[in-house]
């Protein structure tokens, strides 16, 4: 199974950098990086376990500082909701 999320530049930069995506996640993130729009990007439920513990991991490290830190707690919890209820669209995380 898999989850389609919604992602912004902004979470796609923190998922290559802090996440330490499998190939294939790092391919789709690669080809929507000069995309400044909102993207759609399907993640097995494999590798979204994987990416969540990966950007936990980043956050207790305190890997990018302070002004980071927020944005990875942000994108993590997102990423859980996502895992939990099958849903990745922005809108119903942030109504």
């Amino acid at each position: 199974d898999s989850v389609v999320f919604e992602f912004t530049a902004k979470e796609r930069q923190l998922i290559a950098k802090y996440g330490y995506p499998f190939p294939a996640l790092a391919k789709l993130l690669e080809s929507a990086a000069k995309s400044r729009r909102i993207e759609e990007i399907e993640i097995c439920d494999f590798e979204l376990n994987q990416l969540i513990g990966d950007i936990s991991r980043s956050i207790n490290d305190q890997l990018g500082g302070p002004r980071v830190r927020p944005q990875l707690l942000d994108l993590c919890e997102r990423l859980e909701y996502g895992q939990r209820y099958r849903e990745g669209t922005l809108d119903l995380f942030y109504e």
